[in-house]
């Protein structure tokens, strides 16, 4: 469970399910037996939206993660990091102030059931035609049984989420003059991810104005 104050908490499904779209390669973390944490970092499919909190997912069936979710019912829980960037006190308007951190995260949690082996490559072909998009590599250009081949060294899964926690800490907590310092600050960045906190701090109203 992620520490979340009100004021960054974020519970539009159609945000969240923007958000994941656009940052699907996540953290899966699972508690074994043992207590020791299993860590992989892979891509997943949000499948039918926030409201059906259905994750798909896949894992080297080498990888000790995999085996431990084979046995179905297993809790869970999948993170999908956002921009994130190191805000300054000199872009409030409001003193005194410190140095802060503001990022994006959303956290799917729940039990975890396998895929048979035709789930699995459906699964695989659908992240690909996803990821290469329109005019990008297609499954016939590979020899016939090569790609059933390879994943068979593969296990997909299903995460059914019982609990979406998503928090967009983009300086709600601060005064509006602070926010858009903020925003300045952001824009005027020659990082990527400073930018494109910015821009979700103007689509969700957080400061400035919608693009």
């Amino acid at each position: 469970m992620q520490y979340e104050p009100t004021s960054f908490q974020i519970h539009d499904p159609q945000v969240i399910e923007t958000f994941i779209a656009r940052h699907p390669f996540g953290t899966l973390i699972a508690v074994a037996d043992d207590f020791e944490p299993c860590i992989a970092h892979i891509p997943m499919l949000l499948e039918g939206g926030v409201s059906s909190g259905l994750l798909s997912l896949h894992l080297a069936r080498a990888n000790p993660l995999s085996t431990f979710l084979l046995d179905g019912g297993r809790v869970a829980t999948a993170i999908f990091h956002g921009p994130h960037a190191h805000i300054s006190p000199r872009s409030y308007a409001t003193e005194p102030a410190v140095p802060t951190w503001n990022y994006m995260v959303v956290h799917l949690r729940g039990r975890v059931h396998p895929m048979d082996q035709a789930a699995s490559v459906a699964h695989l072909l659908k992240l690909s035609a996803i990821m290469e998009g329109e005019g990008g590599w297609q499954p016939d250009a590979a020899p016939d049984g090569y790609i059933e081949k390879l994943a068979g060294a593969i296990q997909g899964f299903q995460l059914q989420a019982g609990r979406v926690s998503a928090k967009f800490k983009l300086s709600q907590n601060r005064a509006q003059a602070d926010r858009n310092g903020v925003l300045e600050q952001l824009l005027a960045s020659g990082d990527a991810q400073a930018r494109e906190l910015a821009e979700w701090m103007r689509t969700l109203g957080v400061a400035g104005s919608h693009p």
